[in-house]
């Protein structure tokens, strides 16, 4: 990234998860459990495709009163250490940024780093940053059950 991009606000939260770093990376790569948790709110996931593999695309649609269409392309894949991802949507104005995930196991269980960054605003990262902890308020108990 760009020094202009470094000096722009990070959106940085993390989790500690009763859940082996396997189940919590698999949880961010397998279709049909990404599309239980990845959705804020009241939303539904209305078609995910995966492509999982460093330069592969990630594209799915959030639906609540209206579709949201997200897209990506993967650029770090080492389970179940680090994933790393681009993310484009309107939210982000349709411009990449850059997502990255990071797990360490902790005890009998997990710690989950999740850092977005290359917002063009602190509005830009406010907005990602409620939605990142609405699904993860999914994410904890998806994986812990």
């Amino acid at each position: 990234m760009s020094e202009a991009a470094l000096s722009r606000p990070v959106v940085r939260l993390s989790r500690k998860l009763a859940a082996s770093p396997e189940l919590v990376f698999d949880a961010w790569t397998d279709p049909a459990m990404v599309s239980q948790w990845l959705i804020p709110g009241e939303m539904v996931m209305a078609a995910i495709e995966i492509d999982l593999r460093v330069g592969g695309r990630f594209d799915f649609v959030m639906k609540g009163d209206e579709p949201h269409p997200h897209a990506g392309v993967y650029k770090v894949i080492d389970r179940p250490k680090k994933l790393a991802f681009t993310w484009s949507s309107s939210a982000t104005n349709h411009q990449d940024t850059l997502v990255t995930v990071e797990i360490k196991p902790l005890g009998e269980g997990s710690e989950m780093t999740l850092t977005h960054e290359g917002f063009a605003d602190d509005a830009m990262a406010a907005l990602h940053n409620g939605g990142w902890n609405a699904c993860l308020e999914k994410f904890v108990p998806f994986v812990e059950d």
